[in-house]
């Protein structure tokens, strides 16, 4: 009886434990997904063209700082208005019709910092080493 129950302990901890390595599904590891990679985009451009793709940057995270924290703080004042027991409709509708605006001023300022960029710049943009499909190694 004591092998029995020693055995079953050892077989439900493997199970457990073999389990946790597939966790992160069937061919999850290095390959194409998210973040930057080596060899694509930005990686690709001369030393020149990458100070003027960082200088595009700055200068539109420096021109919509404002925007984005006004963004921000609508999206706090919003979910402090749905979390009230009886949330004012008439106040969530305005300040989600606001949010809908200056979204659309970000998303054209973002438009106009990407045609400023160097030609090849965006190429492989969201491509990379990082979590995608492809061989390799899992969380490691």
């Amino acid at each position: 009886m004591k092998k029995f129950t020693a055995l079953t302990a050892a077989l439900g901890l493997a199970a457990l434990l073999g389990t946790s390595a597939l966790a992160a599904g069937p061919g999850m590891g290095y390959g194409p997904g998210m973040g930057y990679g080596p060899g694509r985009g930005y990686n690709t451009l001369t030393a020149e063209q990458q100070a003027e793709v960082d200088q595009a940057r700055a200068a539109f995270m420096n021109e919509t700082l404002k925007l984005r924290q006004e963004i921000a703080a609508k999206r706090a004042e919003l979910s402090t208005l749905y979390a009230q027991p009886n949330p004012d409709q008439a106040k969530i509708k305005a300040l989600s019709d606001e949010m809908v605006d200056l979204n659309a001023k970000l998303a054209k300022k973002r438009n106009e910092y990407l045609t400023k960029l160097p030609a090849g710049s965006l190429q492989g943009m969201g491509g990379g080493r990082g979590m995608g499909f492809g061989g390799g190694a899992c969380w490691r």
